[in-house]
């Protein structure tokens, strides 16, 4: 558990950030609301509110079809999201946070 809500991997940055890792798959876009803004954004809200953003950076890592309004919307209420076919992008990004 990572407060009150369950993530599939967290990461300690180089920073002291908690890095909350979702990762989610979807076959369409009506799938994508469900897994994106009912389940991902959900937990990145609530990790928010329970920690910060000085604290807590929630991300999803995703792979399939994701309707880009549902992602722009995820992103709106604080999610990082990065696509499981390019990790080195996330692998880069954490490394950023070293200084």
């Amino acid at each position: 558990m990572l407060g009150s809500r369950k993530a599939d991997i967290v990461v300690g940055l180089w920073d002291d950030r908690v890095l909350a890792i979702e990762c989610k798959v979807s076959n369409s876009k009506v799938n994508s609301v469900k897994r994106i803004k009912n389940d991902a954004a959900v937990k990145a809200r609530s990790w928010i509110q329970e920690f910060g953003t000085q604290l807590i950076v929630p991300a999803a890592v995703i792979s399939g079809v994701f309707h880009p309004p549902n992602l722009l919307s995820a992103q709106a209420d604080g999610l990082t999201i990065w696509w499981a076919h390019d990790l080195d992008q996330m692998v880069d990004w954490i490394r950023r946070t070293g200084g």
